[in-house]
């Protein structure tokens, strides 16, 4: 059995263990922003549906599904849903997460009625929530994984593809593509190419907790932690300059949730 062939049967075995149905399930992490290391995880997310009657109840329902428990993994696999309503709601808030899974170029599972939540999402992303949240993650990474003499090389470029995606939302006010490759020709300078390409050959050949150092790459770290530092100063002042943009009518949601649990 191949891999694809074992998450579909988790899945599977996930809808009839917990009594849901799955709507959509895609790969996240570094296997879908393609710098994926020899021994990275498959880390899977699926968003899935309840009977009716499962919204009906009395007691709270928890509104996440993590396989095979928390803390746990089967193999080298992460495998974490979660239930439509929460979906729906985190995509009104213009969350990341749920963009990044919609976009994602590994699907494993997709219901032919996801097209109501994609066509939905389309009013729901706003530009100046998505550009902090990038903006900060590349922050809080840098202070905490990018300040020393090394760094672990996946954190570095967890770093850069988050200052590339702030980037992309600045100037064209959409939804980041997921691949990281993508973003990189778009947005990253010339001058950093070539430092970012042998990174990334690095990475898919390297493990995961390969570090990035001085000693092995002179001058490279150096080099991303200046461009890093350049790019989070500028990206600071552009944000403050994005307008607010209404979140979208929770009606329109409603509808969509309704269908999807076919009312």
């Amino acid at each position: 059995m191949d891999k694809t062939e074992q998450i579909l049967s988790e899945l599977s075995f996930i809808e009839r263990s917990e009594g849901v149905r799955v709507l959509f399930a895609c790969e996240s992490g570094s296997r879908a922003w393609g710098f994926a290391s020899p021994d990275s995880d498959y880390d899977v997310r699926f968003v899935y549906v309840r009977p009716v009657k499962g919204y009906l109840r009395l007691e709270k329902t928890r509104a996440v599904i993590e396989w095979p428990d928390m803390g746990q993994m089967i193999d080298d696999m992460d495998i974490v849903g979660w239930d439509l309503c929460k979906f729906l709601r985190l995509m009104r808030g213009s969350n990341p997460a749920v963009f990044e899974w919609l976009g994602s170029p590994i699907v494993y599972r997709e219901d032919a009625h996801l097209d109501l939540v994609r066509r939905a999402s389309r009013d729901c992303f706003l530009p100046e929530k998505s550009a902090h949240h990038y903006t900060h993650m590349a922050m809080d990474n840098y202070n905490e994984h990018m300040r020393g003499d090394s760094a672990r090389l996946k954190k570095v470029l967890y770093v850069i593809r988050s200052i590339l995606a702030a980037r992309h939302v600045m100037k064209r006010f959409s939804v980041p593509p997921v691949p990281f490759e993508t973003l990189a020709d778009r947005y990253l300078e010339p001058e950093m190419a070539p430092i970012v390409d042998e990174m990334l050959d690095l990475k898919r050949s390297s493990d995961e907790d390969y570090v990035f150092s001085p000693e092995s790459h002179p001058e490279m770290l150096e080099k991303c932690q200046k461009w890093v530092l350049e790019s989070l100063e500028t990206l600071n002042q552009d944000v403050l300059t994005i307008r607010k943009h209404e979140e979208c009518r929770w009606d329109d949601l409603n509808d969509v949730f309704w269908q999807l649990l076919g009312l």
